[in-house]
């Protein structure tokens, strides 16, 4: 699913994620059955470059992304990117079985039961999501709906255009998510939580069965434990990141609250955000009769810059009480990448997520069996 422009399919293609803190970009080479990972790489975006989703610094984003996808060795002109955040709404709902036509006809009046927009500054978008129909039930359908403001799409389209790229499609990054992690041959996990963790908010989506259920923003994310430590230690920005990024598990969990020390100023931050995804995890469960598989979360995974953080992973696991991993994206392979890629892969992978979803935008459009692996 995406917001649709012309049509095309090519045999490469680059996913270019606009992030608060940071641009990441994965270019994929599209095979038969299989994808290649060719290039991939980050650069910090400009600062106030980015403003609650919207591009609003043109010329220092767009020549940020010329110089990043120069340096990787980015050979694909077509892009796609992604939009989320608080502006973006995305839910599932229940509507009477109709065909395309009805459905895009109907959906203005559908989407009002759920949100107030203005058609003219509104981009509205929905897709059938695949599932078995109940035969006791009425005929009706599950429908994914995606409103997100015409300045937040478009300023990310021209972004793309300025640094010398095609854009092919604007996808919801909760789905590229999710296209990155779930697998195709399933891993016996029914139903999956994904918290991802960027620099300003962090996305926590549900899906079941591989399939996206819900999804909420949260108003904590990386640079929220940046700030902290800046405001109660006195840092620079420059000194809270390494601060930050040199915390580890034993550290967080030992530190006394209200110490002035980066890992007690760091916990307080990860305790508020554990905290509201438990309080997430928990409300979609209540939509769900209890001892029934949909109302069960099997396993969280953790994507974004600041899963990278050591041992957040084994911290989650302890406050969520819930198996937690890093989450990898699985389906792009990187035998045929240089040292260089899989450097980045290696180094960066759950950062580089959302691009590599972006990217995989292309082959899931263009129906390739893809092999999970």
């Amino acid at each position: 699913m995406g917001f649709r422009l012309p049509e095309r399919k090519h045999p490469r293609i680059v996913g270019v994620d606009i992030g608060h803190q940071f641009i990441k970009v994965v270019e994929l080479e599209l095979h038969k059955h299989s994808v290649a990972v060719t290039a991939a790489g980050a650069v910090p975006t400009p600062q106030q470059g980015v403003v609650e989703g919207q591009v609003v610094a043109l010329d220092q984003v767009s020549g940020a992304l010329r110089n990043l996808l120069q340096n990787c060795g980015v050979r694909a002109s077509q892009a796609v990117a992604g939009v989320s955040g608080l502006s973006v709404y995305v839910r599932q709902m229940k509507l009477p079985r109709m065909n395309e036509t009805n459905l895009r006809r109907t959906l203005p009046f559908e989407a009002r039961k759920y949100i107030n927009f203005n058609p003219e500054d509104t981009i509205l978008e929905c897709a059938v999501v695949p599932g078995a129909q109940d035969k006791s039930a009425p005929p009706e359908m599950d429908v994914l709906l995606v409103a997100a403001p015409k300045l937040l799409v478009e300023s990310r389209v021209t972004a793309l255009e300025a640094a010398g790229l095609d854009p092919v499609a604007m996808d919801v990054a909760s789905l590229a998510t999710l296209r990155a992690l779930v697998p195709l041959d399933g891993d016996g996990t029914r139903n999956l939580a994904v918290a991802d963790i960027g620099g300003a908010f962090t996305e926590v989506i549900i899906a079941r069965k591989g399939v996206h259920a819900f999804q909420r923003t949260i108003q904590v994310g990386g640079a929220t434990i940046t700030q902290a430590l800046c405001s109660a230690l006195n840092l620079t920005p420059q000194q809270a990141v390494l601060a930050k990024e040199s915390l580890t598990f034993d550290q967080i969990v030992e530190a006394k609250p209200g110490s002035r020390e980066p890992a007690s100023v760091a916990r307080q931050v990860l305790d508020d955000l554990v905290r509201e995804v438990r309080r997430t995890l928990d409300f979609y469960i209540s939509q769900f009769p209890e001892g029934t598989s949909e109302g069960v979360i099997d396993k969280m995974v953790l994507a974004g810059g600041t899963a990278k953080l050591s041992g957040l992973a084994d911290y989650f696991a302890r406050g969520l009480e819930l198996p937690t991993e890093v989450g990898v994206p699985y389906r792009a392979s990187v035998a045929s990448a240089g040292a260089d890629v899989q450097a980045a892969l290696e180094r960066d992978a759950p950062s580089l997520v959302q691009a590599t979803g972006l990217a995989l935008w292309e082959a899931e459009a263009s129906g390739l069996g893809l092999a999970g692996g």
